[in-house]
């Protein structure tokens, strides 16, 4: 027979063999001991709760334990995430910050370019110009308006506009503009002018066509004042045109001149070989001296008395064509007489000897 013994309703039991008292006595005594002393539950855990079943983990207990791990870990997400967003808040701040005042400083460069521009454009008297395609639409620059003296602003039409050039240069330019509407053709060219207030001006104007697809459909271009230019290029035309005539009357002074010259020199040439021919003719020895010496002139009798070529002598001074010395002989009074213009008879007592 088995007996079952129950203990603080736990779910077991336990059995021994029928009839054997001792046994039974003794598991017994065995448990109300280990229910007196508390260790009951320790040792039911230790051997029987591997093997039975264990009750369900309630919700509760697990919300419980969930939040406890769960409320530390999305605290310091929180300041994970705080942190992270406010590095990403100056960041952000920092990269607007400096778009900002990239900004800025391009529209400070933008506009001090435009102020830059314009300057440029005031001191070299050139202006920009647009026409539309489609509407024929004018739109000028300040500058454009300065030259043309009308009100910044004033809308004129593109006839209105073209009515400012002078009548016979006037077709030129709407052909010009025409050719360029219709084949993009660009253009340039220097036209006359007169502004609203009737001033006249010397005008350069430039044209570039904008095509898309075959199609015109702007044109952009320069307008500048070049009256001073015109001005200082006529002003050189005519320099240049008394230049050229003062260079031919100089020219022709100097041919004459030269003529002249030639003449002289020829005559004097002749005279010279005249006077070389009564000089030969002479049959005394004769020279001709100048206030330094130098032979000028000596007749065949006195290159034959001197035993010296006439050709060879002259130039060169008497003392070294006939003597042969670096300085004028001793006591030569011949120099003196030459400079003080006076005559004076010399007579020369043989080649060698003093004069």
């Amino acid at each position: 027979m088995t007996n079952h013994y129950r203990v603080l309703n736990r779910k077991f039991c336990i059995a021994v063999q029928d009839g054997d008292k001792e046994l039974l006595a003794l598991l017994n005594e065995g448990l109300a001991i280990a229910v007196a002393n508390g260790t009951y539950d320790e040792l039911y855990n230790k051997w029987f709760s591997p093997i039975l079943p264990q009750p369900p983990v309630p919700f509760a207990l697990i919300l419980k334990h969930l939040l406890f791990a769960l409320v530390p870990i999305l605290f310091l997400l929180g300041i994970v995430g705080r942190w992270y967003l406010k590095r990403e808040v100056a960041q952000k701040t920092q990269s607007l910050n400096k778009e900002i005042k990239y900004r800025k400083q391009a529209g400070e460069a933008l506009q001090r370019s435009e102020e830059i521009l314009k300057a440029t454009g005031r001191m070299a008297k050139v202006g920009g110009w647009e026409l539309d395609g489609e509407t024929l639409e004018v739109r000028w620059t300040e500058e454009t308006y300065r030259i043309y003296e009308l009100t910044v602003g004033h809308r004129p039409s593109l006839d209105e506009a073209l009515n400012f050039f002078h009548p016979e240069d006037r077709p030129k330019l709407e052909q010009a503009i025409q050719r360029a509407l219709e084949h993009g053709e660009p253009y340039d060219m220097e036209i006359r002018f007169t502004t609203a207030k009737g001033k006249h001006l010397w005008t350069h104007t430039v044209c570039k066509p904008h095509v898309i697809d075959g199609k015109t459909i702007k044109l952009t271009g320069t307008f500048q004042d070049i009256s001073e230019r015109k001005l200082a290029e006529e002003a050189l035309s005519k320099l240049n045109l008394e230049l050229e005539e003062r260079i031919k009357q100089r020219t022709e002074q100097l041919e004459a001149e030269i003529a002249e010259r030639i003449q002289a020199e020829e005559t004097l040439r002749k005279n010279k070989e005249m006077l070389q021919m009564i000089f030969d003719g002479i049959s005394d020895p004769l020279l001709m001296l100048n206030a330094n010496l130098k032979v000028r002139l000596l007749n065949k009798a006195a290159s034959e008395y001197y035993f010296v070529d006439q050709k060879s002598v002259l130039g060169k001074p008497c003392y070294q064509a006939f003597r042969g010395r670096s300085a004028p002989c001793e006591g030569c009074q011949i120099q003196s007489a030459i400079l003080n213009r006076y005559y004076e008879m010399f007579e020369r007592k043989g080649l060698h000897g003093p004069h």
